[in-house]
């Protein structure tokens, strides 16, 4: 079994601008689990525990799944929260610039995983990028959390070229989730070459 999901990989100057501001929102009292550097991406689709023959067929079928889709550059900008205002479970990184593109892109890799044996959970897909999740809050480390989001909602970490969808493998371990990348499937050039 393979434990996997869909991304695209960040680069590192964008890598360098989310982990500064993963060091700004530490300074808050909450008690989360902070994204690494490393460790961001942009998932497009997440598989859960597969058979290894699960994986290879999806790898198989990427290619011709998105191969009428062009390269585009998404933009990472601000931050927010999924969850309540009194209780925000995850803290991300929002995607503007380029996202119709990358929910067509999220859309024909569904497909391919789909065909491939793999379900899809079928809540409305939400482009970002995860930068902590919340383990404990208490009211007032709550409020400078919001505080410390709100001074970076304007934030600008940078563009993502999408160049290629990477098939991901996630090894969890004692101090989280490890990723390696199983295969990389380029997406067409805009110019078409």
């Amino acid at each position: 079994m393979i434990r996997s999901f869909c991304a695209i990989q960040l680069p590192p100057d964008v890598r360098d601008r989310l982990n500064a501001g993963i060091l700004k929102l530490c300074k808050t009292p909450v008690h989360a689990a902070w994204g690494r550097a490393g460790q961001m991406h942009v998932t497009l689709t997440f598989h859960g525990d597969q058979p290894d023959e699960r994986i290879k067929d999806l790898i198989d079928i990427l290619p011709q799944a998105i191969a009428s889709l062009p390269a585009f550059d998404v933009r990472i900008h601000g931050v927010g929260f999924f969850g309540r205002p009194r209780a925000p479970r995850v803290i991300w990184a929002g995607v503007t610039e380029g996202h119709d593109a990358l929910v067509a892109l999220r859309q024909a890799v569904a497909t391919a995983a789909q065909a491939a044996g793999i379900a899809i959970e079928a809540r409305p897909y939400h482009p970002h990028i995860t930068l902590g999740r919340i383990r404990r809050a208490v009211p007032d480390s709550r409020r400078e959390l919001i505080l410390a989001m709100q001074a970076m909602e304007s934030t600008d970490f940078g563009v993502v070229p999408v160049r290629q969808v990477a098939v991901m493998q996630s090894r969890l371990t004692a101090d989280g989730a490890c990723h390696g990348l199983l295969a990389a499937v380029a997406i067409d050039r805009p110019d078409g070459t």
